[in-house]
């Protein structure tokens, strides 16, 4: 996005009244349309698939940094997640009747993503962060591996964004839901930011953001299934 675009983001929050210390607004010069890591994804200018850049900026340690701050995060003690992938069923999200249980009428594809640390896994109490994906980045969109025996699932913002990294050692679930393309109204699979849903797309009664808080609820409430 151009500067003056995120300046304008900024800007709404603002006038809508949002006190400046909930606010945290880090500027990039070098990167483009991008989630920016440290070392993985594509040239950190390069606003192209998966919009994974390598920035030498740590995102997702910056997001959660602030929100569940002030004090540092731990890192992670090795290279390789030490908690959970869990895929799960989006569907029961949905309304069970009516144009939104009709398999992906709602932008929400059939399954979605948690990360779950060994301590939560465990029964510690933890916290939870939502990871929207953005546009062309959901399970869905990014091509098939066919090189393994595995399925691959197009998991790369899932595994790749960063967020599982500093999730381990600071009982940090991450919750990954998944939007999915619809012809014509969404062909880039992403998440109603300008109303393909309806006109509740950006409040509460929102069909997205009842699901979503409804897996929030699931999640919150320490059920296992």
């Amino acid at each position: 996005m151009p500067q003056a675009v995120v300046q304008q983001l900024d800007d709404y929050y603002r006038t809508l009244g949002l006190p400046p210390a909930n606010l945290s607004a880090v500027s990039l010069d070098n990167a483009g349309h991008t989630m920016p890591t440290l070392n993985y994804g594509v040239a950190c200018g390069d606003s192209v698939s998966p919009f994974i850049g390598k920035c030498q900026f740590d995102g997702a340690k910056a997001i959660l940094g602030w929100i569940y701050g002030p004090a540092p995060l731990k890192p992670r003690t090795g290279s390789a997640p030490a908690g959970h992938f869990v895929q799960f069923d989006q569907t029961a999200f949905l309304p069970k009747s009516g144009r939104w249980s009709v398999p992906g009428a709602a932008g929400l594809d059939s399954t979605g993503w948690v990360y779950i640390p060994e301590d939560c896994k465990a029964g510690a109490r933890c916290r939870l962060h939502v990871a929207l994906h953005g546009c062309e980045q959901g399970q869905d969109y990014v091509p098939a591996d066919s090189s393994g025996s595995k399925p691959y699932y197009g998991t790369t913002f899932v595994k790749h964004a960063g967020y599982d990294r500093w999730a381990d050692n600071n009982q940090i679930v991450v919750l990954y839901p998944q939007a999915v393309v619809i012809p014509v109204s969404n062909p880039l699979g992403c998440w109603d930011w300008w109303g393909y849903t309806d006109s509740h797309f950006a409040d509460r009664k929102g069909v997205q953001m009842q699901a979503i808080r409804a897996m929030i609820d699931r999640l919150s409430s320490g059920a296992n299934q």
